[in-house]
């Protein structure tokens, strides 16, 4: 599909304006391939689809466009020495300063395999905590978000990170597929959330994990991103980023801990 550059400088303007993401102008193959298929249905070009959007009042469009470009891939416990962070360290450490419920939000969950792996993280490691703990779970894609309020994976994506034990305990086969059992999936919230956009009323959260989302936004909507999770975290509440963030929290905001091979960032309580 052609696109002339000007037409490509729109797509990313759009894409930034709805969701902070950032496509940097090597980013031109990536669009043309991914919007060929939408285009096709609205004129059969790039400049067709983008004329459909300037004439789209509800912005649904763009939400489409949107969506098609948004990178939602992930896989069951990813990173793993950060789920084991989590259970060795982070969770006991709360739990011991009795302070219930603890609240645990995935932000950017993608497909849901993420709070997934921390609910299947609770049930193996704290039953007895299993109704004290509360699980959040965001993102900007309503596709991705049925998906993970559904949790129905294919075999290709069970076998990403998810051992077997772990299969067979808390999934259930649905044809070809498998299926979270009900009483995992019951653990956790989902939500749409723009973290670049207005927030809904969120209680206070005792960890958060952002990983792998900072990375594709520029350096404003980070620095807007990172000071609202900071207000929303507890005091000394935990911040986990991708390994690859690239992305330090300003200091007086947050200190940086270690577990293991494991960096993740304590909350400096918020002045007021």
């Amino acid at each position: 599909m052609k696109a002339s550059p000007a037409d490509l400088a729109q797509v990313s303007h759009l894409v930034a304006a709805a969701s902070g993401v950032v496509l940097g102008e090597d980013k031109g193959y990536l669009i043309r391939s991914l919007l060929a298929s939408l285009a096709r249905a609205h004129g059969g070009s790039l400049r067709g689809l983008l004329d459909h959007v300037e004439a789209d009042p509800t912005g649904a469009l763009v939400q489409e466009i949107v969506e098609t470009l948004l990178n939602h891939e992930t896989w069951f416990f990813r990173d793993p020495h950060v789920f084991d962070a989590l259970a060795d360290e982070v969770l006991p450490e709360i739990a011991a300063k009795g302070r219930f419920p603890i609240r645990i939000w995935s932000a950017g969950c993608a497909t849901g395999q993420e709070p997934y792996s921390v609910a299947m993280a609770v049930e193996e490691r704290f039953p007895r905590l299993r109704g004290q703990i509360e699980i959040w779970a965001s993102d900007l894609s309503e596709r991705a978000l049925a998906r993970a309020e559904e949790g129905r994976y294919t075999q290709l994506e069970v076998n990403r990170g998810l051992k077997a034990t772990l299969l067979v305990r808390h999934f259930e086969e649905d044809g070809e597929h498998w299926r979270v059992r009900g009483g995992l999936k019951e653990r956790v919230r989902f939500g749409r959330l723009n973290l670049a956009g207005p927030w809904p009323p969120l209680p206070e959260m005792d960890v958060i994990l952002l990983r792998n989302v900072l990375m594709y936004f520029g350096d404003e909507t980070r620095a807007e991103v990172l000071e609202r999770v900071h207000r929303l975290l507890r005091p000394d509440g935990y911040l986990f980023l991708g390994a690859a963030e690239g992305t330090i929290p300003a200091e007086e905001a947050f200190s940086l801990a270690r577990k293991g091979r494991v960096a993740y960032h304590r909350a400096r309580p918020v002045e007021v």
